[in-house]
């Protein structure tokens, strides 16, 4: 590669905040001026938070600081906006820095992640507002995505659901695994587990995105001011600065160019001219200057000024050097070996440079304080003389002489970074030829112990800074020119680093820088790969896992299953691709059940066939009902995993039943044991009368006991009692009318009543046969004439006498009664069945 002086050596501002909002304008606190000497009173600060102090996630938040001395407004010098919870107004702790301007206020906006805060705004290190409270709530607006993984076999799976969710707070909820084969059914569910918890890189939707030709450095800022950060890339190939502007979801709008001198390299930003927009400062190395374009705050800029620097000028950085609230520049000049130090006159112009020798071949330069005298310092990587340049400054623009610290074999590059939280800066190089990466904790004194190394990738080139897993511990970052990838350390807040995390970006992986490029307060990653002319974004995100053990898809064949996470009141829902599991079935048990038990010849008997456990799905399944092999019906299960089937055709004497359930692509078939089953003869009855004959005289009555007796078992049925060929005139009566004969019989009394009656001779009684004579005679004496008319009217006469006199000796004053006999037919109705005796009756 040929990116800087001499073959593989580069060198870039090194960023000492963890997010400046895009103004990368002073690498420590309080590098801002004192005070104006003819300024009477006491400096305070406040700090003012719009559109309110409670938002939901998204909303971009505008943060003002109000610097006053009395009641004049300070309009010079750099405000930090900073946790007011934390130990130390750094790393982590900041959210962005802005220069005052002529109103005396500075500006910072930006879209913070969910979550509560209590923000400062800090002038001059010491000089601080009142906190003010700042709640983001959640509205489901941060994307999460679902993966799915599986062990296991067939009936005994283990799911877990991986939910990889942006944002500062972790993710909760419940992951349901769904069968998609089956209408999404739900074989299984989890809960997010909390010890599960950990941290990634993802890149971003469409990355990587195109700048221009052979982008080196990379440098974050929000140059259209509306609390998005963008990006600024020097495009070494074609003599431009790339400026995608953000969307603030991660993605970035297309590259829109502006003009710079030959070669541009290294890039910074800061606020020139104290107007509250973003400027850009590039060294152009083949001109031996740099280039400032002034930022119009719509992400356009002005055409370039030019300022001359050393040979071959590649590193650069902003800071405040002499204290007069101007934003300064210092450009490392590799050819040269030294350092330029431009003022600035704080209305968009440089001093002339002033030089500084610092090393062989320096390249990448970090700003901080290093000796607590709360003025900025400069560390610059000298890669020749395997070491870094420490420059302690004066606190007027002039630096003391360098002092080397040994690091590794060509160090292209160092960052500045509290790594052990002691509110110390410490040092970290990138050891281009080592492979490696060089930890110096800080004394506190401008001094640094001695280096500790940790494992890179090939060619780590520039790093980076910032508490991308929101722990409150400084992490770092490194590009890897030669295998196109970036290296991730975890901090663990003692100085120590955890093994590199390692992400595959582009070809020639250059330039780095952090920024929060989807609001969700997390810093993330924009690496430069020369090569291929894009820049790569890397989003932080949190994961956590769910996992169901013990689970069986049901249904035969092959299903595609599914994790599903419905999100949480930060992060929308999302699903994960299906992977295929083999299915099974349920085991059943089917039970049988019969009514009336036993049963009667020809009586309905309905069978019940009972599934266990009740089946789902659809169709249920069926159950087929036998007597021994013959098939008797099938109906359908219902719902509650019961069928039904009524007969009334099971032959008489012992049947075997049983119930085969079909099963369905969910559960497994299954048959009943054998059901031992009697068909019995009907029962019925008989009816008896213990008194026959049974005698009565004319208009009495009398009474016989009828019993009704089962027969072939118990009869349970009510038995109605009724009587035929009666007398005339007679009446019959049943106490009780309806009687149950049960298994013992039941017996009640009849009692007939007769009516009056009378006999004859012949049945005739004696005035009809009195008629019957007078009759006789009457048509006699009609049929003859004198003497033989009177012979008869005599002789009708006498035997008219005669007939008195007969009746007369029999008694015409009451009749005698003839005895009679009558056979009574006594019933016993209970529906269909019926039995009969016959009573003999005799009346007399």
């Amino acid at each position: 590669m040929d990116l800087g002086a001499k073959g593989s050596s580069a060198g870039l501002l090194c960023v000492t905040r963890t997010r400046i909002a895009g103004l990368i304008l002073a690498a420590a606190v309080g590098f801002s001026p004192q005070p104006a000497r003819s300024a009477i009173g006491r400096i305070t600060s406040t700090l003012s938070i719009s559109p309110s102090n409670s938002v939901v996630a998204g909303t971009t938040v505008t943060l003002t600081g109000t610097v006053m001395v009395g009641t004049i407004p300070v309009t010079h010098g750099l405000v930090v906006f900073c946790d007011a919870t934390a130990a130390h107004c750094e790393g982590a702790a900041i959210f962005g820095t802005a220069q005052l301007t002529s109103s005396g206020s500075a500006t910072l906006r930006l879209v913070p992640g969910v979550g509560n805060y209590s923000i400062q705004a800090v002038f001059q290190s010491s000089i601080t507002s009142p906190p003010q409270a700042l709640a983001v709530s959640g509205n489901a607006s941060y994307a999460s995505a679902t993966t799915i993984k599986t062990s296991g076999t067939a009936g005994d799976y283990t799911l877990t659901g991986i939910v990889s969710a942006f944002g500062r707070e972790a993710p909760t909820g419940t992951v349901s695994f769904l069968d998609a084969s089956n209408s999404n059914s739900v074989v299984g569910s989890a809960t997010l587990n909390p010890a599960s918890l950990a941290w990634k890189m993802t890149p971003s939707p469409g990355s990587p995105t195109a700048v221009g030709t052979q982008p080196v450095m990379i440098a974050v800022g929000d140059f259209n001011n509306d609390g998005i950060e963008d990006l600024a890339v020097p495009n070494s190939g074609e003599n431009t600065i790339g400026v995608p502007l953000g969307k603030g979801d991660g993605t970035f709008q297309p590259s829109v160019k502006f003009s710079t001198g030959r070669s541009p390299y290294a890039i910074a930003v800061g606020d020139f001219n104290g107007d509250g927009n973003l400027d850009i400062a590039v060294t152009n190395r083949d001109d031996n200057n740099l280039s400032v374009l002034l930022g119009k705050g719509d992400g356009t800029f002005q055409v370039q000024t030019t300022y001359a620097a050393g040979n071959s000028p590649l590193g650069i950085a902003i800071a405040d050097f002499n204290l007069d609230g101007n934003a300064d520049v210092v450009v490392a000049n590799a050819s040269d070996n030294t350092v330029s130090i431009l003022l600035g006159n704080g209305d968009g112009t440089l001093q002339p440079e002033v030089v500084y020798p610092a090393g062989s071949l320096p390249y990448g330069i970090a700003v901080a304080d290093f000796n607590g005298d709360t003025i900025p310092d400069l560390a610059v990587a000298s890669s020749s003389n395997n070491s870094l340049s420490v420059l302690l400054g004066n606190g007027d623009g002039t630096f003391q002489a360098e002092v080397l610290v040994p690091v590794g074999s060509d160090p292209f590059y160092t960052v500045a970074t509290d790594l052990n939280g002691d509110g110390i800066p410490d040092l970290v190089a990138a050891n281009y030829k080592d492979d490696t990466i060089s930890v110096l904790l800080g004394n506190g004194d401008g001094t640094f112990q001695a280096q500790v190394t940790c494992t890179a990738g090939s060619g780590p080139y520039i790093l980076a800074r910032g508490d991308f897993n929101a722990d409150g511990k400084a992490d770092l970052a490194v590009t890897n020119f030669n295998d196109g990838t970036v290296s991730l350390y975890l901090g663990n807040g003692d100085g120590t680093l955890q093994p590199q995390l390692v992400y595959p970006v582009g070809r020639g992986t250059s330039g780095l820088a952090t920024g929060d490029f989807n609001g969700d307060g997390l810093p993330d990653l924009a690496a430069t790969n020369y090569t291929d002319g894009t820049v790569s974004a890397l989003l932080a995100e949190f994961t956590e896992t769910a996992t169901a053990t013990g689970i069986s898809v049901l249904g035969l064949g092959t299903h595609n299953v599914l994790a599903s996470y419905p999100g949480d009141p930060s992060r929308a829902a999302s699903q994960s691709s299906s992977v295929p599991l083999i299915g099974v079935q349920i085991a059943t048990s089917t039970t049988l059940s019969a009514s009336p038990n036993p049963a009667t010849m020809g009586q309905a008997v309905k069978l019940t066939a009972t599934i266990t456990p009740t089946p789902t799905g659809t169709p249920t399944g069926t159950v087929s009902f036998y007597n021994g092999k013959t098939l008797l019906g099938t109906t359908s299960v219902n719902p509650a995993g019961i069928a039904t089937f009524v007969t009334s055709s099971l032959p008489l004497g012992s049947d075997m039943l049983l119930a085969a359930y079909s099963g369905n692509v969910v559960f497994a078939a299954s048959t009943s044991s054998a059901f031992g089953f009697t068909v019995q003869v009907a029962p019925t009855f008989t009816v008896t009368t213990s008194r026959t004959p049974l005698t009565i005289s004319p208009g009495g009555s009398g009474s016989a006991t009828v019993t009704v007796v089962p027969a072939g078992g118990a009869f349970s049925g009510t038995v109605t009692m009724s009587t035929s060929g009666l007398p005339p005139g007679a009446t019959a009566s049943f106490s009780p009318a309806n009687v149950i004969p049960g298994s013992a019989g039941k017996s009640t009394v009849l009692t007939i009543q007769t009516s009056t009656q009378t006999s004859s001779l012949t049945g005739m009684p004696n005035s009809q046969f009195l008629l019957v004579s007078m009759s006789l005679a009457a048509g006699m004496s009609l049929m003859g004439r004198g003497r033989k008319r009177l012979f008869l009217l005599v002789a009708v006469a006498i035997l008219a006498g005669g007939t008195l006199t007969m009746t007369a000796c029999q008694g015409l004053t009451a009749d005698k009664v003839q005895a009679r006999s009558y056979g009574i037919t006594v019933s016993g109705t209970s529906g269909s069945v019926r039995s009969s005796t016959t009573l003999t009756l005799v009346v007399q």
